[in-house]
């Protein structure tokens, strides 16, 4: 079968863009599981878009700069700015003005046309008698509507039209550089290839955003794992790959409340998050403010379960032995058992060089009092990130993802109490569960 497909080439070259044949043969469905072979039967498609990417990397080769990434990241599209966001958590790959810079990147673009929901919605001959859309919020991925289906208000989530075709291609074409980049690397420099697996890592843990019914799953399974703490996870009432209609939540999102609104729901909202992370086998990687919800009632619910950290049972066990070695301020022990359990080191990374180091920056940074140890704290994790860069530390998905959403909730428990203290409450979290638990984990 013959396809017309143009090539686009930049304006400053002779040729700005011609036509020519794809020869294809029927590519598999588009599925989640089948676009590394749906688009390595569409070869100039993917030329094309590996031609543009490569393209749009050319000023940062010519002169590299943080602000420069973050602005090529931002014009590639949503699969890009996901990266980015999450090469923002990974110091052991860039070096601390790239992680800094790369924070700030933002997946909110306009909605799309509502023309497009209802087209979608149409493919489901059962969500026929949805009641008028009303367009509530808006991001890469998808927009979130509420309207009222049976009686009940709901919120209807609808994935953006052709993300999903978008999104997979370039994950595609990521797939590909990367392969090209570890092949090349490792005969240039002394450093190990390690694209190839960052981008695995990160494919795999995206396209799960992509599919609706993956995180209609994760949101039923947080709903029974929390139904004993006062926190309301809506219910899900329809789940499609690209549909989710979940229970309405009135009320307001943190965001919008006073620092002393914010500052009663602190300790319910740690607490909770504490648990995920220590006790259940997922953990939600993004508890910004507008996914936190104080209710008309005054309860506290957790919106929006697409990014998702998966814990294995042994990962949680290493990551309750690095809590219990940090909190007590056994370093040692810390750098050379927990950080090789979990991953961040081989066995035969040169301790004596790292151990210290990393004692004298943890030392410096949690044995101050909190105001002190955040002020100090922006120069410390400086150090660190530079310490993960030029050592070989490796920062494993799992982690990446939990890192980044503590942080973004010791971001939002500071907007309520500037002097919140994420160490402490951490420690406070463990004598609890110790003292509550027969045979707790922190045992010495």
């Amino acid at each position: 079968m013959l396809r017309l497909a143009k090539v686009i080439a930049p304006p400053t070259t002779a040729v700005c863009g011609c036509y020519v044949y794809e020869k294809v043969s029927t590519p598999p469905p588009l599925t989640p599981t089948t676009y590394t072979s749906h688009y390595s039967h569409l070869p100039l498609t993917t030329l094309t878009r590996t031609f543009t990417v490569l393209s749009s990397f050319l000023p940062l080769i010519i002169s590299p700069e943080p602000a420069k990434l973050r602005d090529m990241l931002t014009e590639l599209g949503p699969a890009w700015i996901k990266l980015g966001q999450q090469l923002s958590i990974r110091p052991d790959l860039l070096p601390p003005s790239y992680i800094s810079t790369l924070t700030s990147l933002c997946d909110s673009v306009p909605p799309f046309n509502i023309s497009h929901a209802l087209k979608t919605i149409e493919e489901h001959p059962e969500l026929k008698e949805l009641g008028e859309l009303k367009l509530e919020a808006g991001a890469s991925l998808g927009c979130v509507y509420s309207c009222y289906w049976k009686g009940k208000k709901v919120a209807v989530k609808v994935q953006r039209p052709s993300v999903f075709k978008t999104v997979t291609l370039d994950f595609h074409v990521l797939t590909i550089l990367s392969s090209l980049h570890d092949s090349i690397i490792p005969k240039l420099t002394e450093q190990k290839p390690y694209m190839k697996k960052l981008v695995k890592d990160f494919t795999e843990s995206s396209i799960k955003e992509l599919d609706y019914v993956n995180e209609g799953e994760n949101q039923m399974y947080f709903k029974n794992e929390l139904k004993n703490l006062p926190i309301i996870v809506p219910s899900v009432k329809f789940s499609s790959p690209k549909i989710l209609i979940t229970e309405w939540i009135t009320g307001e999102n943190l965001s919008n409340l006073t620092p002393e609104e914010i500052k009663s729901m602190i300790p319910l909202g740690v607490e909770t998050f504490l648990y995920m992370l220590m006790e259940c086998e997922r953990f939600h990687a993004d508890p910004h403010p507008g996914n936190l919800i104080k209710t008309e009632n005054g309860e506290l619910a957790i919106l929006d379960f697409g990014l998702v950290a998966t814990l294995k049972d042994s990962e949680r066990a290493n990551l309750k032995s690095a809590v219990k070695h940090l909190l007590t301020g056994q370093y040692s022990k810390l750098v050379k058992e927990d950080s090789v359990a979990l991953g961040f080191l081989n066995g035969d990374a040169d301790m004596e060089v790292i151990e210290p180091l990393i004692t004298k920056l943890l030392k410096r940074g949690l044995l101050l009092q909190a105001t002190e140890r955040r002020s100090n704290f922006k120069n410390v994790s400086s150090e660190l990130n530079e310490i993960f860069f030029l050592h070989p530390f490796e920062v494993p998905p799992f982690f990446a993802l939990v890192t980044r959403g503590v942080a973004v909730l010791e971001g939002v428990a500071l907007r309520g109490d500037i002097q919140f203290d994420i160490w402490k409450e951490a420690e406070g979290h463990v004598i609890r569960r110790v003292k509550g638990k027969v045979g707790g984990w922190f045992k010495t």
